[in-house]
């Protein structure tokens, strides 16, 4: 299960039912507007090119034995930033990402395109994305928020209004991870 929320500082992610030491490496790309790359990274290899369904300038990359990093494509590269804060309990993970990392000074003007990638640990061999629709043909979804102001509902760059529920005064993106394998995943 994954969900976004947002305080005033930060944007803050959660997943349920993925463990980086046994289940492989976790990739969350994010597009906050500038300029980007819609290659898959890929640390142990070349990157495959043209997957993204949009220019993703920011990934954080969560892995067994690594602290989870946010990286900044820039120069043609991703380029490490900065370690992020984390929280594991059990099999519950929260990362939170200062807006100010990802070059957002004000959140309530700011849009943001967020999809994340699962794939087998030491090597990029996709097994999910979220949102969950992806796999087997071009990929063409992702979550966005047109504004990360208080209350706002992420926008359908796909069909997601079922993946958002309202808990607590904020809004939730919630998608779960699941482990079913359908053949190779890659971009078709």
């Amino acid at each position: 299960m994954r969900r976004a929320r947002r305080d005033a500082q930060r944007l803050r992610l959660r997943w349920q039912g993925f463990d980086p030491n046994t289940d492989g490496d976790l990739y969350l790309y994010l597009g906050a507007g500038g300029g980007g790359t819609t290659d898959l990274y890929n640390p142990y290899g070349p990157s495959q090119p043209d997957v993204l369904p949009f220019s993703a300038d920011y990934l954080v990359r969560v892995s067994s034995g690594i602290t989870p990093t946010l990286y900044a494509f820039s120069g043609g590269t991703w380029v490490a930033q900065t370690e992020l804060d984390s929280l594991t309990n059990g099999a519950l993970t929260d990362l939170l990402l200062p807006f100010a990392d990802l070059g957002i000074a004000s959140p309530a003007g700011a849009s943001l395109k967020l999809l994340g990638v699962a794939s087998e640990s030491n090597e990029l061999d996709v097994w999910a994305t979220i949102p969950d629709k992806n796999l087997g043909q071009p990929w063409n979804q992702y979550v966005r928020f047109n504004s990360l102001g208080d209350g706002i509902v992420p926008a359908a760059a796909g069909r997601f209004d079922k993946y958002t529920y309202h808990l607590d005064g904020r809004w939730y993106v919630c998608i779960l991870f699941a482990r079913a394998r359908t053949g190779h995943s890659r971009k078709t």
